[in-house]
């Protein structure tokens, strides 16, 4: 009889096949022995229930419980926030407060008090008998000394603008002096509260009195 040669490869293929024929054996289920009450055993021959495989299994399942444990610890912080207190509200403008801005501004430039510039915007632009003014005496006809009094005014509001109209009057009893004059005002609303931003006054004239 004629015998066949068998290459080294066909044999490496045969001895792999049989050996992972005999690994899934061995992992089947063992039945319990006659009489015996010991369910079944499973026995496995895998290469990675011990060894370095089993080490970086048991490696990944710590991890993983070490990555719950943080997920639970950061669900359970509670974190407290504080309301933002809300900016105070700008005072809602009416006809009598631009009224008093106004009669203060004159007020205090009569008496030639320092204190009326906090009454003007930075970029304020004042204007008597066609001179612009950068201090009291600011508005025409009023000189150093004496009182100003205020005859009318009208307010006229308009958003964040206002315009005022005034007929005053500069007295000064000392030295037997009386001047009229009248003012267009524009106040606006700034940051900080309303500002006069332009202030245009002219004495009256004789026959105008």
């Amino acid at each position: 009889m004629e015998s066949r040669r068998v290459s080294p490869r066909a044999i490496a293929t045969w001895s792999d096949t049989i050996a992972r024929v005999s690994t899934w054996s061995s992992a089947r289920p063992r039945a319990a022995a006659g009489g015996s009450s010991s369910p079944a055993t499973t026995s496995s021959s895998f290469p990675c229930c011990a060894g370095p495989c089993s080490n970086s299994w048991m490696g990944v399942s710590r991890g993983h419980r070490l990555l719950s444990c943080a997920l639970a610890a950061a669900a359970c912080v509670t974190q407290t926030t504080r309301p933002r207190r809300a900016p105070a509200p700008a005072v809602a403008a009416t006809p009598d407060r631009i009224d008093a801005l106004v009669r203060q501004a004159l007020t205090l430039d009569g008496a030639g008090d320092r204190g009326a510039d906090s009454l003007y915007a930075q970029e304020a632009l004042v204007v008597a008998n066609a001179r612009v003014r950068f201090a009291a005496p600011r508005y025409a006809g009023v000189g150093y000394g004496g009182r100003v009094t205020v005859a009318a005014a009208t307010v006229t509001l308009a958003g964040r603008f206002a315009w005022v109209m005034v007929d005053y009057r500069w007295v000064n009893p000392a030295q037997n002096q009386a001047e009229a004059g009248r003012a267009t005002f524009i106040c606006e609303e700034k940051p900080g509260g309303w500002r006069i931003i332009h202030a245009h006054s002219s004495q009256v004239l004789p026959w105008e009195r």
